[in-house]
């Protein structure tokens, strides 16, 4: 009984911490971040303001990073969907990293550099281009992690699901 409650709670915290993290990610990726670019009129501050505000989202995905992985090995059951979900919780946690070492520290400095110069100048083309580097890369590696939340979101359900049938038996 006590083994049941244990994978409960670990099976509930997978769940509802991939759900928070996946509608945060939407939050900022589609409302938050274009309506800064759209909203603020100079670049260098909408640069400094996406920074802030992907810089502080970036600690908060590494905290829901480390929790996805103490959680999913803390879930001893042997199988292929409890192997899937320490891999998707291992790899969020080098997204995390990747994002608050690389690409929100690239994206910022490029912003606000770019921002120095007008667009006829070779240096504005030159930030622009990595800039637009940083974003595709941004965009793709967002894109797995919504689908990995998504796709660890359906096992720790299913497996709650299963769980709580178990449970209704004994």
């Amino acid at each position: 009984m006590k083994s049941l409650l244990k994978k409960h709670v670990l099976l509930s915290l997978i769940f509802g911490v991939c759900l928070s993290w996946f509608f945060a990610t939407v939050f900022i990726d589609f409302i938050a971040a274009p309506s800064i670019f759209r909203n603020v009129s100079s670049l260098k501050e909408a640069g400094t303001l996406g920074g802030i505000i992907f810089t502080s989202f970036n600690i908060i995905e590494m905290i829901f990073a480390i929790l996805l992985i103490i959680a999913a090995f803390l879930y001893k059951k042997k199988g292929k969907a409890s192997m899937v979900m320490k891999f998707i919780a291992l790899t969020t946690l080098v997204l995390a990293i990747v994002y608050t070492t690389k690409l929100s520290p690239g994206i910022r400095d490029s912003q606000i550099a770019k921002s120095n110069y007008t667009h006829t100048d070779e240096e504005y083309q030159v930030f622009e281009e990595k800039l637009r580097g940083y974003h595709n890369l941004y965009v793709r590696l967002d894109s797995y992690k919504l689908l990995a939340l998504l796709t660890m979101c359906g096992i720790s359900l299913t497996s709650l699901m299963r769980l709580e049938s178990k449970e209704g038996e004994a």
